[in-house]
């Protein structure tokens, strides 16, 4: 079955690697196990993702683009 949380043990590939799953009241798969991640890792990962979003952007979402002046 599909998944889209690549943080829990049991995803692999987009698909989740269980027979079955139950499903929470708030729609959360109830068998999910999130990996744990180093702050240093994920600072490091926060950093490549925002580097690659400005230079696709030129700015980040939210953020004006600033051009000339900067005004």
């Amino acid at each position: 079955m599909d998944c889209e949380n690549n943080l829990c043990v049991y995803w692999e590939a987009d698909s989740c690697i269980l027979d079955t799953i139950s499903i929470d009241s708030l729609g959360r798969c109830a068998a999910c196990i999130l990996l744990s991640i180093d702050e240093k890792t994920l600072k490091a990962g926060r950093e490549k993702f925002l580097a690659r979003s400005e230079d696709a952007n030129g700015s980040l979402p939210g953020k004006p683009h600033l051009t000339g002046s900067g005004r």
